[in-house]
C-alpha cells in the first residue's frame, strides 16, 4: 500500500455550512474546527484586548461600579426622606422644600 497525502483530506471531516444551492459544503474542515476555509473556519474571530473596539466606555468596569454607586446613594436618600417626611405619598417638591429648608 503506498502512502497518499491526499488520503487525509479524503477521510477529513466535511464543512457542512449550506451552499447557496442548499446543498451541504464538501470542503474538508480546517483543523479544529468544524467549518472550511472558506465559511469562516480559518477565521480565529476578533482580536482579544482589542482598544480600537472601545467607543464610548459605558461598560468597562468603572463605569459600571461609578452607575452602581450612584444607584445606592439615591436608594439611600430616597431611604432618608422617607424616614424625615414619615410614610405616605411624599412628592418631589416637599423634598425639594425640606432640602432648601435644612440649608438656611
Amino acid at each position: 500500500m503506498r502512502n497518499n497525502p491526499m488520503q487525509s483530506a479524503h477521510l477529513s471531516r466535511r464543512c457542512g455550512a449550506k451552499t447557496r444551492n442548499g446543498t451541504p459544503c464538501r470542503s474538508p474542515a480546517v483543523h479544529g474546527k468544524h467549518r472550511c476555509r472558506m465559511h469562516g473556519g480559518n477565521s480565529p474571530g476578533a482580536p482579544r484586548r482589542n482598544q480600537n473596539a472601545l467607543k464610548h466606555g459605558r461598560y468597562t468596569v468603572a463605569a459600571k461600579l461609578e452607575r452602581v454607586r450612584a444607584r445606592q446613594t439615591i436608594r439611600e436618600v430616597q431611604r432618608l426622606v422617607g424616614f424625615v417626611l414619615g410614610p405616605g405619598p411624599t412628592r418631589m417638591r416637599d423634598v425639594a422644600s425640606i432640602c432648601d429648608d435644612a440649608v438656611r
